[in-house]
C-alpha cells in the first residue's frame, strides 16, 4: 500500500533494515524489456514464470531480528476515540447476541492494535450489496438493505455494543524498503459474524494513517467492490465485498471526489507485515500467540491443531503459508492478473488477494507489463509476481525466527525454495490446462505447449483469445488450411501470425486427442472449457466506465457490473449493452492508467 515516495521510511537503520532483508533491495527487480525484444527472448525471459527463482540469488545468508535493536517509531496519528460513536445491538442487526465475536479484536489489548471509532460520513446511502458475499454471514441483501443498523453500521455512523472498533499494526517492505510500523490506515475492523471478519475500508483516520484523512474515494472503492467480487467468481482466493456505501463527504485528492466505504470480508486479515511488526519490536510471545490464534481459529490450519505449539507447529504454520502463496502466484499467472502493489504488508497470512489497489488485467499480452504507474522500476511486473511472492515468504520466515523454529531458517529457505516452485508450477499447469481444456497430469508435453504459448500470445488480447478456445473443434487438422479455417476461426481471428499458431496447434491437438479421442462429445467439451474462460474481464477501462458513469449519478452500470462479474463465464445476452465490456480497450482507455492514489 502506499506510494514509496509518500510512505515514512525510517533512516539510518541499516543494522535492522539488515535484519528483515535477505535478498538486497537493489537485486531484486530485473530490467524490463524493452517493447520489440524479439519472441526467442521473450521466450527464455518467461521461464520465471515456471521456476520463481530463476531471476534471484535467493540461496544468501539469512539473519534473524533478534540479533538486532527495534526501530524507533514516529508518533501515532490523530483519531476519534474508542466508545464516541453509538453503537447497535446485535438483536437491531436482525442478530442473536452471540452472533457478534471479538475475532482477532482479543489479541488488541496485548499489543496488535489499538481501539478506534469509525468517523461518521455525510449522508451515507447505500449503492449496493453482493447477494454471493452476503449468503456467506447467513443473510441476503434485504436483510440488509431493510435494517437502518446494518447502513448505520457498515457505513461508519455506529459500532457493534461490545465490541470496540479497532485499527491493528503491522510493518512491512513497501517497494523492497522495510517501513517499521504501517497499520490500518483507513481500515477499521468491526468484529467477526460467522467465521467472516468484517472491515470498513475509508471509514476515516485511525492511529495508524500516518496523517492522512483515512478516506477512500468513491472510483478505488468500486474497483475494489467489484473486482474482490470477481475474482471470488473465478475461483482466486480473495478478501470478499460485502456493501459499497457513498456520501456526499468531499475527500480531496488531485481534486475534490466522493467518499465511499466498502465492507471488506476475510475469515482473517492478519498479513506477513503484523509477522514483521513483532518481530521487529521484539515480541515474541505476542507473535507465538499469534501462531497459536490462527491455528486455533482458521480452517487454513486446522490440520495442524493436533499438535503442541512450538518448533514443530510453527515449522508446519510457515509450510503451509508457503504452500498457499505460492498456490496463489499460479492463480494470479493463469488468470492474467496483476495486483500491482505486492508490499508484505498487502500479502495474506491465508493466501488470499488482498488490497485492490493499481491492479491490472492482461489484455494484450505483454509478459512484463506493469499494471501499476507509480512502480517505475518495474519490480510488481507480470513476469515478477512468481518472484516476489517467495521474496515475500522469506521475509515472513525471518520474521518468524523470533520464535522457536527448531532448526536454522537457512535449512527452512532451502527446502521453501524447493516447495514453492513445486507448488506454484503444479497450480500453474494444472490451471492453464483447464483453460486449454486439456487434461492437467504434469507431464513435459504440457510444460512444452506452456512455455510455447507465450510467444504466440504477445500482442495478442489474452482474454478473448483463452475465451476463443471454447469455440474450437480439435478434432480438424490444422496442417491443412481448410482444417484451420473450419476448426480453429475463433483462434485464427484473435492472432497475427497463423503460421505461428498453426504449429502451436499441431502439438495442441496431438495432446487433445490423446485424452479425447476423435470421437469426443464436442459440445460437452466446450460447456467445460466456457466454464474455465469467462466471456468478461474486469479490464481498467470497463470499470472506468462504471466510475465514470457513477459519478455522474447513474448507477446502472454498477449494477449490471455486479451481475456480470459475479458470473463472468456467462455470455449475458439479455445485456446488449454491455456486449462491448468483451471487446478489446477502446482507443480513447488506451491513455488509461492506475497508481495507488486512492
Amino acid at each position: 500500500m502506499g506510494h514509496p515516495k509518500a510512505i515514512e521510511v525510517v533512516r539510518g537503520q541499516a543494522q535492522h533494515d539488515l535484519a528483515l532483508s535477505i535478498v538486497g533491495r537493489d537485486k531484486l527487480c530485473p530490467q524490463v524489456l524493452h517493447k520489440g525484444r524479439e519472441a526467442g527472448e521473450i521466450r527464455s525471459l518467461i521461464r520465471a514464470l515456471h521456476s520463481p527463482r530463476r531471476y534471484q540469488p535467493y540461496h544468501v545468508h539469512m539473519n534473524g531480528p533478534a540479533q538486532f535493536t527495534p526501530p524507533s517509531l514516529p508518533p501515532l496519528s490523530a483519531h476519534p476515540p474508542s466508545g464516541v460513536v453509538p453503537q447497535c445491538s446485535p438483536e437491531s442487526l436482525g442478530l442473536k447476541p452471540e452472533a457478534w465475536q471479538k475475532g482477532l479484536g482479543q489479541l488488541v489489548p496485548q499489543g496488535l492494535g489499538l481501539a478506534c471509532d469509525p468517523t461518521p460520513l455525510d449522508r451515507a446511502e447505500w449503492v449496493s450489496v453482493s447477494s454471493r458475499a452476503a449468503s456467506l454471514l447467513g443473510l441476503t441483501p434485504d436483510e440488509l438493505l431493510q435494517q437502518p443498523a446494518w447502513l448505520a453500521l457498515l457505513s461508519g455512523q455506529q459500532t457493534v455494543q461490545g465490541h470496540a472498533a479497532y485499527a491493528s499494526v503491522y510493518a512491512g517492505h513497501q517497494f523492497g524498503v522495510f517501513v517499521p510500523r504501517l497499520g490500518d490506515g483507513r481500515a477499521l475492523n468491526l468484529g467477526m459474524l460467522n467465521g467472516w471478519e468484517l472491515q470498513l475500508k475509508g471509514a476515516g483516520p485511525t492511529p495508524y494513517a500516518r496523517h492522512a484523512d483515512g478516506r477512500a474515494v468513491l472510483r478505488s472503492s468500486i474497483r475494489e467492490y467489484l473486482c474482490s467480487e470477481f475474482m471470488a467468481a473465478l475461483g482466486v482466493p480473495t478478501t470478499r465485498a460485502l456493501s459499497l456505501v457513498s456520501a456526499t463527504t468531499p475527500v480531496f485528492r488531485e481534486t475534490t471526489e466522493t467518499a465511499a466505504v466498502v465492507c471488506r470480508l476475510a475469515p482473517s486479515f492478519v498479513r506477513f507485515g503484523h509477522f514483521e511488526y513483532l518481530a521487529s519490536q521484539q515480541q515474541p510471545a505476542l507473535l507465538q500467540e499469534l501462531v497459536d490464534h490462527l491455528v486455533q481459529t482458521q480452517p487454513n490450519f486446522e490440520a495442524l491443531r493436533g499438535q503442541p505449539s512450538g518448533a514443530s507447529r510453527n515449522r508446519a504454520f510457515f509450510e503451509q503459508v508457503a504452500d498457499q502463496t505460492a498456490a496463489l502466484m499460479a492463480h494470479w499467472t493463469v488468470q492474467g492478473f496483476m495486483h500491482g502493489v505486492m508490499n508484505t504488508d498487502n500479502f495474506s497470512i491465508l493466501g488470499l488477494t488482498i488490497d485492490y489497489g493499481p491492479y491490472g488485467w492482461m489484455e494484450h499480452f505483454a509478459v512484463h507489463h506493469i499494471c501499476n504507474h507509480s512502480d517505475h522500476q518495474g519490480r510488481y511486473a507480470y513476469s515478477q509476481q512468481p518472484s516476489i511472492g517467495l521474496w515475500n515468504l522469506q521475509r515472513l520466515l525471518v520474521a518468524l525466527s523470533s520464535v522457536d523454529l527448531g532448526e536454522p531458517i537457512q535449512a527452512i529457505n532451502e527446502r521453501l525454495i524447493e516447495s514453492y516452485e513445486k507448488t506454484f508450477q503444479q497450480t500453474y499447469q494444472t490451471g492453464m490446462a483447464r483453460r486449454l481444456g486439456l487434461p492437467s497430469e504434469q507431464t513435459e508435453a504440457l510444460a512444452s505447449l506452456l512455455q510455447n504459448l507465450y510467444p504466440l500470445l504477445a500482442s495478442v488480447d489474452y482474454p478473448r483469445f483463452m475465451r476463443a478456445m471454447a469455440e474450437i473443434d480439435p478434432r480438424e487438422n490444422p496442417q491443412d488450411p481448410a482444417g484451420l479455417l473450419k476448426g480453429y476461426g475463433p483462434l485464427v481471428d484473435e492472432v497475427l501470425d497463423r503460421e505461428a499458431l498453426a504449429r502451436w496447434l499441431v502439438d495442441y491437438r496431438q495432446l487433445w486427442l490423446a485424452d479425447h479421442g476423435a470421437q469426443a462429445d464436442l459440445a460437452s467439451w466446450q460447456a467445460t472449457v466456457r466454464q474455465a474462460n469467462p466471456a468478461f474481464v474486469l479490464r481498467n477501462w470497463v470499470a472506468q466506465e462504471i466510475i465514470q458513469a457513477a459519478q455522474e449519478g447513474d448507477w446502472s452500470g454498477l449494477h449490471d457490473g455486479l451481475r456480470i462479474f459475479t458470473s463472468p463465464f456467462d455470455e449475458h445476452l439479455d445485456l446488449p449493452h454491455r456486449q462491448h465490456w468483451r471487446q478489446s480497450p477502446p482507443d480513447w482507455a488506451h491513455h488509461l492508467e492506475v497508481s495507488c492514489s486512492s
